[in-house]
């Protein structure tokens, strides 16, 4: 009796999953295998199952990936919520192992190798910050207004990406501010999202034109909002403090571009902003990325038929910068078509959020829709020059057995999560 009860309960929440999300994580999962295969065939090169290849590597990492899925489908949901700050420890914990003994992949020092798997723990990290916040914001008497709690907050997001930084991985490191948007929709004041992106405009300016045009629109932009608010002490004080934090700002800017970063650095950035044009040096990857993408026109050379794929010019094909396979082979549509899957399950995502009764599901899926959104973003734009090659995967689509698996373990817990949605 009791099993024929169990087995009813285990179908009812089956059947409650979220099949859109599903199916477009999986074909997410297919587009990826076959333009990985693509960037790696060669007419000498054709079988599809050589494991000591990337691409056959990839369907091993696809089938550990679908087995842990329907591991977290069969487990208790209640218990992602009980181990989350374990799960956090043991996170911060293999950082910290990394950092001492870890291996150096491209300059960062954020692998551990496990048999004969090769682990980046920073991949895992992210999946740990979205549980440990999620329990944190839904522990009673939590208020992410109150100055203590926000700090916490705060603290459980800054602590990994810390250790990140001191590994040399800045790409993974900048990934854990996208948790401040969870912050942000759990009541968190819009000056934290308004307050980063006025010191990003305000550097990008001193980076383009210089700090003292800067300096001068900063000083118009003071005495026109004087005359503006000048009734005001509260609002004067507000602007004093403006005017002389962003003077501050462009100064440090400044000094830290011409004076602190080595040469290397300077030189991406003005590549980025383009202030310099290096094809063969340290612009070589963008700019085959966009002859690449550019290439493919309106519907593509067809599949196995990309010139810059075939003969390599693209260095990371198969990981940071497979979109430009989608891009040379399937041309724009092909492209929108993927962008349009990723929008997808974003809006699933936030569907999913929305109709929580609980506020740990809520806040886990806004983690994890903020760090899909992260890494579909600045992937994509870094392919098309919009953003520095900071070294971040596309989801599910790129090379990749960990972030593979940190990928998929987060959907489908939340996919569980969603599920018993109505059971509690």
């Amino acid at each position: 009796m009791s099993s024929a009860v169990s087995h009813n309960k285990g179908s009812f929440l089956l059947s409650r999953v979220d099949f859109i999300g599903v199916a477009v994580v999986f074909a997410l999962m297919v587009i990826g295998w076959f333009n990985i295969y693509s960037a790696e065939y060669s007419e000498e090169q054709k079988k599809v199952l050589d494991f000591s290849l990337t691409h056959g590597k990839q369907i091993i990492n696809i089938a550990i990936a679908m087995v842990l899925a329907v591991i977290i489908l069969l487990l208790n949901a209640r218990l992602f919520d009980t181990i989350s700050y374990m799960a956090y420890a043991a996170a911060i914990a293999l950082l910290l192992i990394t950092l001492v003994t870890g291996k150096v992949v491209h300059a960062a020092k954020g692998w551990i190798q496990i048999g004969g798997f090769q682990l980046q723990t920073g991949e895992l990290a992210k999946l740990a910050v979205a549980m440990a916040l999620a329990r944190f914001v839904s522990t009673h008497g939590v208020d992410i207004r109150n100055t203590r709690d926000r700090l916490i907050a705060f603290a459980i997001i800054l602590l990994p990406c810390l250790i990140i930084l001191l590994q040399n991985d800045t790409g993974s490191a900048l990934v854990f501010f996208a948790f401040v948007f969870v912050l942000y929709r759990l009541g968190l004041s819009p000056l934290y999202l308004i307050i980063p992106i006025v010191i990003a405009v305000i550097s990008l300016s001193v980076l383009i034109v210089g700090k003292y045009p800067v300096l001068e629109c900063i000083a118009g932009a003071g005495v026109i909002g004087y005359l503006v608010v000048r009734r005001s002490r509260r609002l004067i004080f507000m602007l004093l403090l403006f005017v002389f934090g962003a003077g501050a700002l462009s100064f440090g800017v400044d000094f830290g571009f011409n004076h602190v970063f080595k040469d290397y650095q300077r030189e991406r950035i003005n590549i980025l902003i383009g202030k310099e044009v290096d094809k063969k040096g340290a612009g070589y990857n963008v700019h085959q990325s966009l002859i690449a993408i550019g290439s493919g026109g309106l519907a593509g050379k067809g599949y196995l038929k990309g010139t810059q794929t075939k003969f390599k010019f693209v260095p990371e094909q198969s990981t940071d910068f497979i979109f430009c396979t989608v891009g040379e082979e399937f041309g724009f549509l092909g492209s929108a078509a993927l962008v349009l899957l990723y929008l997808v399950l974003m809006y699933r995502i936030i569907v999913i959020a929305e109709r929580q009764k609980f506020l740990y599901n809520t806040a886990y899926a806004y983690g994890v829709a903020a760090v899909i959104f992260f890494h579909f973003t600045i992937n994509i734009g870094m392919t098309l020059g919009l953003f520095p090659v900071v070294g971040i995967p596309l989801p599910f689509v790129s090379y990749g057995g960990s972030s593979m698996l940190s990928f998929t373990v987060m959907m489908f817990i939340l996919f569980k999560l969603d599920a018993a949605n109505s059971e509690y």
